[in-house]
């Protein structure tokens, strides 16, 4: 995953994995709808079975989405049940290097993780700097 800066905006390629946590293990429930996840985008793939960051490992014709460096975005995803667990939102760069932490831990999480208060968050608002 890689950033190039163009005056005010950021081409961000490959731009967020999206981590859902269960009590003691890591693990991703869900599916990106935006920016879209990486093709094909499966439900249900944790990093505990799949290859890590994203579940799928990078294709050869990737498609990209272009956001703005102060600009608010809303990050969804879809997600088939909720479960006892949070989330964690993480810019990468191509070598799997964290640029950014895009999210905040709850206050009650001791592994860094957000979501904890109401597990039926489908969204969360970042901004990139």
């Amino acid at each position: 995953m890689s950033w190039e800066k163009k005056g005010e905006m950021t081409t961000v390629s490959l731009l967020v994995f999206l981590l859902w946590a269960g009590k003691a293990a890591v693990e991703a429930h869900v599916a990106l709808t935006f920016p879209p996840a990486r093709y094909p985008p499966l439900d249900f793939l944790d990093n505990a079975r799949t290859t890590p960051p994203c579940g799928v490992p990078r294709p050869q014709a990737a498609t990209f989405t272009t956001l703005y460096t102060n600009t608010p975005y809303n990050l969804t995803w879809r997600m088939q049940y909720p479960h006892q667990g949070g989330y964690r939102l993480t810019l990468l760069d191509a070598t799997g290097r964290q640029l950014q932490a895009l999210t905040r831990p709850s206050t009650s999480s001791q592994a860094g993780f957000s979501g904890l208060e109401d597990q039926t968050f489908v969204f969360s608002r970042v901004q990139f700097v």
